[in-house]
């Protein structure tokens, strides 16, 4: 359930995304993703002896499930403060791609403990040692695609009514 709803979640960002119709910078679009891949191993090197989870407490055990989002959002940091920070499109395109990496560490931090919110899924590609953060950003992506695509017809739909509109009030 709470899958499907961070889903949900990652279709609309790709949706608002996709209506911003960012200019991209494709130089800083490539640093940002180079920087975020790189950042979020090099944190991830740093977790291996201490997870957030033995501070935090272990959803798996005693602590409520909302601590998945705090450790998702601490431990994959490295993977959504560069698309925020770097500046490969306007504010708003790298808000909604910050956004869009934390709910994909989010999804990942979910499957890992709390696995039987896959009920239609075998859990056993989930590795033991934690979870798999980056390759939930790429896992994700089609579900994000999706809702870009239909945030960018639409945005281009509305931009066609207000030609329209233009040419009307012009004649």
């Amino acid at each position: 359930m709470l899958t499907g709803a961070v889903l949900l979640i990652i279709g609309a960002t790709g949706w608002a995304l996709g209506r911003v119709r960012p200019q991209i910078n494709v130089a800083m679009a490539v640093m940002a993703v180079f920087g975020a891949i790189t950042a979020h191993s090099g944190l991830q090197w740093a977790f291996i002896d201490g997870r957030l989870h033995d501070v935090l407490g272990d959803p798996r055990g005693a602590a409520p499930g909302a601590v998945v989002v705090l450790i998702a959002a601490g431990e994959a940091l490295g993977l959504w403060l560069p698309i925020l920070l770097i500046p490969w499109a306007q504010a708003t395109a790298r808000m909604y791609g910050a956004l869009y990496a934390l709910l994909a560490a989010i999804a990942a931090a979910v499957a890992f403990y709390i696995p039987e919110d896959l009920v239609s899924l075998d859990v056993g590609f989930i590795p033991t040692d934690g979870p798999p953060y980056l390759l939930a950003a790429f896992v994700c992506l089609p579900v994000a695609a999706i809702g870009f695509a239909a945030g960018w017809m639409r945005a281009r739909h509305d931009m066609d009514d207000e030609d329209r509109m233009i040419d009307r009030a012009l004649q």
